[in-house]
Parts: C-alpha cells; sequence; structure tokens
C-alpha cells in the first residue's frame, strides 16, 4: 500500500495532466488522438488514485460517501464524459465547455478542502 502523500501528489498530477490534455482538445477544436488517449488514461488514474485516497481517509466503499466525494465524482464523469465529445462532435462549444468545466473545477475545489458533507 501506498501512503496518503503518494497518493495526493499522483492524484494532483494526474488531474494536471487531464485538464491540460483536455483544455489543449477543448480550445483548439482538437483531433489529435494521442491526446485523446493521454486524457482518457489520466483520467482512469484520477478515480484510481482518488479511491487510494479514500482508502487512506478511512471512507468505506459500502457508507454513503460525504457530499465532497458525490461532488468530485459528478464533475469528474460530466469532464471525462464531456471532453472528448464536444471536442469532436461539437468544436465550437470547445471553449464554452472548458469555461464550464473550469467553474465546476473550482467548487469542487472549495467542496474538497472545506470537506463540505
Amino acid at each position: 500500500m501506498f501512503s496518503y502523500e503518494f497518493y495526493k501528489i499522483a492524484h494532483l498530477l494526474c488531474l494536471m495532466l487531464f485538464f491540460t490534455t483536455s483544455a489543449i482538445l477543448l480550445w483548439y477544436g482538437g483531433r489529435v488522438r494521442s491526446l485523446s488517449i493521454i486524457g482518457g488514461i489520466s483520467s482512469i488514474l484520477i478515480l484510481v488514485t482518488g479511491m487510494g485516497l479514500m482508502a487512506r481517509l478511512n471512507i468505506s466503499h459500502k457508507e454513503p460517501w460525504p457530499l465532497w466525494i458525490n461532488l468530485k465524482m459528478g464533475v469528474w464523469l460530466l469532464l471525462t464524459i464531456g471532453a472528448p465529445v464536444i471536442s469532436k462532435r461539437a468544436p465550437k462549444l470547445g471553449k464554452l465547455f472548458y469555461f464550464l468545466g473550469m467553474i465546476l473545477f473550482f467548487i469542487v475545489l472549495y467542496a474538497v478542502i472545506y470537506k463540505i458533507e
């Protein structure tokens, strides 16, 4: 098992990688397959490292999750599905979706920092 600090740093690095690749795809209407693959892999790693953090915080997968985790999961799912779809099918909406994603990211960031229940 890895330490809490390892999971936290890995989670943040994967978040940075995901948002960087998504921003490039959304901003420039990307059809770059390698960026989509990197974004998908980083998205899966976000989930894995997030579950590792939950385990280190002794949050059970069998009990209802706190609101801040539900918010993170919802926004993660929306951005993970939405960014590649928007960048490929509706590139004109890419910049709007990018700004929406940033707003949602900051809302979730607030919820995580203050552990909103």
